[in-house]
């Protein structure tokens, strides 16, 4: 009889350490979904920030191509600057307004 309750009190232990090591795994796949979501945000942080990219790329470009046709018309040279004046003034305020301050 002793025997038995020893192999019983070792089997209780064992299901006892089986049980934390599920609860411990529960943690792990809990954690692991939660670092996959914060990934998720990530990425499509990184789309938006490149597709914020393309943006300025194109305009670049595109205020270069005005320029070197407005080489020597100062009237549309100074209707080239006021038109970045004004794209500049946007841009400064959508940055500020979506900028978190944490």
């Amino acid at each position: 009889m002793l025997l038995f309750s020893q192999i019983l009190d070792r089997l209780k232990q064992i299901e006892a350490k089986l049980d934390s090591a599920l609860n411990l795994l529960h943690l792990v796949l809990r954690k692991e979904q939660i670092i996959m979501n914060d990934l998720d945000a990530v990425a499509t942080d990184l789309q938006e920030l490149e597709s914020a990219e393309d943006g300025v790329i194109t305009l670049l470009t595109s205020i270069s191509a005005q320029l070197k046709a407005a080489a020597g018309d100062q009237a549309k040279i100074d209707s080239i600057i006021a038109s970045i004046d004004a794209s500049k003034a946007k841009l400064a305020a959508a940055v500020v307004a979506n900028t978190s301050t944490a």
